[in-house]
């Protein structure tokens, strides 16, 4: 059965999620071009991806301005977000971070990411202890910590700082392939899909129906700035 659209419009919830600075995850459900699923009754809740790292356009962006995204995997919990992944940013010149956090605590991550990259990202979560595992090409980096009461599961591009209706604007990327995609070890047929959307319901990043046996998909930028013009 194909998954429902849902398109998610930023900061409905009144949490934000990266709250100033990247390491400052506060995480809500939704803000997803890609697919979530609210959590199983599986006492062990997983999701994992694997990315080729898109190329970053950072042309126009002021010297001033600031636009981001993530993409990966990522856990909603009522402690915080368990996320792995890979941050996108302008700044105002283009910058790709590899990002590990358990229950919003940052995991210290010493991977360098480049355009062009296959990194695999999967985070594995019980109400007693939580795994993060990033991999890119040989290098492998993997954190732990305590468990916490898992909310839901999403796959795909994030938005983030974001505050009541506004988010930080995604910066424009070329298109983001996600591969051998899974939640609780299945394939992402059957979960919700979704856009993200700015304060003005103008769509930033659309994502594909699934191919690949429900497992893969891609995310494609089409707007920012839309709602103040300031990037």
């Amino acid at each position: 059965m194909r998954a429902t659209r849902l398109m998610w419009v930023l900061g409905l919830a009144a949490a934000s999620w990266l709250a100033g600075v990247p390491s400052a995850w506060a995480g809500v459900p939704g803000h997803v071009a890609g697919y979530s699923e609210v959590a199983s009754s599986n006492p062990n809740q997983t999701a994992a991806t694997t990315i080729v790292v898109p190329r970053l356009s950072c042309t126009g962006v002021p010297p001033t301005g600031f636009q981001e995204v993530f993409a990966g995997v990522r856990i909603d919990t009522a402690s915080g977000v368990t996320i792995v992944g890979v941050n996108l940013e302008c700044s105002p010149r283009p910058l790709y971070r590899a990002v590990m956090e358990v229950n919003g605590t940052s995991v210290p991550v010493d991977l360098s990411v480049l355009p062009g990259d296959t990194v695999t990202a999967s985070a594995s979560e019980s109400a007693t202890a939580t795994e993060v595992t990033l991999v890119d090409g040989g290098e492998m980096q993997t954190g732990t910590g305590p468990g916490a009461s898992v909310t839901a599961e999403d796959v795909g591009g994030m938005a983030v700082n974001c505050s009541g209706p506004a988010c930080t604007p995604v910066p424009h990327t070329r298109v983001t392939r996600y591969s051998a995609s899974t939640i609780d070890g299945l394939s992402l047929t059957g979960a919700s899909q979704g856009d993200i959307v700015d304060a003005a319901s103008a769509t930033e990043m659309t994502s594909t129906v699934l191919h690949g046996a429900g497992h893969a998909f891609s995310v494609h930028w089409v707007s920012s700035c839309g709602t103040s013009g300031v990037c």
